[in-house]
């Protein structure tokens, strides 16, 4: 018992949130443990997560450990990436139903055609390129303004702008195991005629979308039109020249959810009310209960 006191004494508000979906996961893989096919694997990388995440809060507390801070940037990112493969692992066990029938008839509804199969008629191997590009955007946008943050020294506000991300990231994870949806690229397949080629990059950035995305469920809502919302709203929050900067190039990435079939419309449109939702729970989190927990970023 006092160790898990001093351990949760240790902890910013972005390590308790992390442990906590962390224990959500675990749960999922215990109910999917007799059909999920790397149940042993799951369950020791979630152990090698949780022991990773302890020792970072542990790192925070010593006064002398050299680049510190860089280190408790750096966890959150690499975290990040390591808890988004471990969806294979129970995803597909947990919900058999797919949900493909359903939002294509939502899009239908709400603007009378497929949008993916609509817009074929502007394909072209530049715009294709182009919408590629875009598309690829989506991952390196959110250090814009982080980086911003870290050159002001404005330490306490990476803090809440992770807890924002990561909300909408968590949440929609969880989504995914009661609405697995695979997306136009595959549903639809039947009825695109134009196949999509590009220039020179669109087949390297296809094909590394392919290796990276080991879950092919992650349709609803679309983290791309969340994330990109998020950043956009942390951006404007505090550098309003950035944000105007990349709004065209945001305007894009929405555009080539649809243009590259990964998304249906409502996808975008949900995950774009998704971050709105995220953004201010975030706010009102870390304004709330930050003072709680450690600050991630310990001053030395």
């Amino acid at each position: 018992m006092k160790f898990l006191k001093t351990a949760y004494n240790r902890l910013s508000i972005v390590d308790f949130l992390n442990l906590v979906y962390l224990a959500i996961m675990l749960i999922i893989l215990l109910i999917v443990s007799s059909k999920a096919k790397y149940f042993s694997l799951g369950l020791l990388i979630y152990a090698t997560l949780i022991a990773f995440v302890l020792i970072m809060s542990a790192i925070r507390e010593k006064k002398s450990f050299p680049y510190k801070n860089v280190f408790m940037f750096i966890y959150p990112v690499v975290y990040f990436f390591s808890i988004f493969q471990t969806l294979a692992l129970s995803l597909t066990y947990f919900n058999s139903n797919r949900y493909d029938d359903v939002m294509t008839k939502i899009d239908y509804w709400l603007v009378g055609v497929n949008p993916t199969v609509w817009i074929e008629k502007f394909i072209s191997p530049g715009i294709t390129e182009i919408m590629y590009i875009l598309y690829f955007f989506y991952f390196p946008m959110p250090f814009f303004i982080i980086i911003y943050l870290i050159r002001n020294n404005r330490l306490k506000e990476i803090e809440e702008a992770f807890l924002q991300f990561f909300i909408c990231y968590y949440s929609a994870y969880l989504c995914y195991y009661f609405i697995p949806v695979e997306g136009p690229r595959y549903y639809l397949e039947g009825l695109q005629k134009v196949s999509l080629t590009g220039l020179w990059l669109s087949e390297p950035i296809r094909n590394f979308i392919n290796a990276v995305e080991t879950n092919k469920l992650d349709c609803f809502p679309s983290l791309h039109s969340a994330i990109v919302t998020v950043t956009m709203l942390i951006t404007y929050r505090y550098h309003k020249k950035l944000f105007y900067y990349l709004l065209l190039p945001s305007a894009g990435i929405m555009i080539s959810l649809i243009y590259c079939r990964y998304h249906y419309l409502i996808d975008a449109i949900v995950g774009f009310l998704w971050a709105i939702a995220s953004f201010y729970l975030g706010s009102v989190m870390h304004k709330k209960l930050s003072h709680k927990f450690y600050y991630h970023f310990k001053e030395n």
